[in-house]
């Protein structure tokens, strides 16, 4: 379900973009009329599950959302909305997350903060393939870093896309529309890819996109999102990587199948005269998935015997599976049903 995006006024980020273009000087004369976005931020955007308050997430969370500019820019500039987009603090010590879209051809790295200061910003790490990059700030301290979701992702999920554009903080609100990348320009099988139906803005192209508590589940891609909704690389990926910028031991890269794959409708699949569970768009070559035999087209009906559905997604962190796990898959190709095995990677 679509919900109409909600603006948080928060005047800052105008301080922040403008002292780009005309010097830092002149974003603390708006800064200091306007005040900080945390005092301005006072209405809830709406609440969703369990009894969330969303505005209020979005609040806490947005001393943490800045704004990255990639070129010189000018008040006229940054009216059009060219030159900047949205990133996310992940350490107090200046890391921070965009997307490689957004920073590709940048002539000019420089992040503004919701409090009206100015980094100059290098590139310490990127992932171009998942379309995420880790920006180190020169000079920053005390920041406010975002922390990371821990839990699997399911469709239906609330999702919430929290950039920044020339007015403040921007709410996109919706839910987990579809896992594993069934929705995307392309349909190359990546770790965990996910689609959110939040209504797509340029300013969302490297924002975080926030859960009921407000973790980070991703970082959006313009580079990789169907029209009018966001995609978006998952938080075991950001956290591997910006782990790796830092200094800290990064978590195990998660097996995968190597399948894009969307699960059906049962309404649809009994329509057609199908069995319900998750068709497959695409097979990664070399992957799990193509040495089991699967193929585009093939319907995976069950795991271990447990069927596949919108609950159950055909996915290694559904089943708690570990690198080298072997699984017993149901296919069905073309009416004839079958049992694979799959076995995941040793490493």
């Amino acid at each position: 379900m679509r919900q109409e995006r909600r603006l948080l006024t928060a005047a800052v980020v105008l301080s922040a973009v403008i002292g780009v273009g005309l010097g830092v000087g002149s974003s603390w004369l708006v800064y200091n009329h306007t005040g900080p976005s945390q005092s301005i931020i006072t209405r809830s955007a709406g609440s969703g599950g369990g009894g969330v308050v969303i505005g209020d997430v979005a609040a806490q969370r947005a001393a943490s959302v800045v704004t990255v500019v990639t070129q010189p820019i000018s008040v006229d500039a940054a009216v059009a909305g060219a030159g900047f987009t949205s990133g996310f603090v992940v350490s107090s010590d200046g890391l921070v997350v965009t997307s490689t879209h957004a920073v590709a051809g940048a002539t000019q790295l420089r992040v503004a903060t919701s409090d009206g200061h100015v980094y100059q910003a290098s590139i310490a790490a990127s992932d171009i393939e998942h379309g995420i990059a880790v920006l180190r700030l020169a000079g920053a301290s005390s920041l406010q870093p975002v922390s990371f979701a821990s839990t699997g992702l399911r469709p239906g999920d609330l999702a919430m896309v929290l950039g920044r554009n020339l007015g403040g903080v921007e709410l996109g609100v919706g839910t987990v529309r579809s896992v594993g990348g069934a929705d995307l320009v392309d349909t190359t099988p990546l770790d965990g890819i996910f689609v959110v139906d939040v209504n797509a803005t340029g300013s969302d192209d490297g924002a975080p996109v926030l859960d009921a508590n407000g973790a980070v589940m991703g970082v959006a891609s313009a580079s990789r999102s169907p029209s009018n909704h966001v995609a978006a690389a998952p938080a075991a990926v950001v956290s591997r990587i910006v782990a790796s910028v830092s200094g800290a031991s990064p978590a195990p890269k998660p097996p995968g199948f190597g399948a894009v794959t969307e699960i059906l409708d049962p309404g649809l699949a009994a329509l057609l005269g199908i069995p319900p569970g998750a068709l497959v768009l695409a097979v990664e070559s070399g992957g799990p998935a193509e040495a089991a035999g699967l193929h585009a087209g093939d319907i995976v009906t069950s795991v271990n015997g447990t069927a596949v559905d919108g609950g159950h997604p055909f996915d290694p962190a559904t089943w708690n599976l570990n690198a080298g796990s072997s699984v017993s898959v149901g296919v069905s190709t073309h009416g004839t049903s079958t049992k694979v095995t799959l076995t995941l990677p040793s490493s």
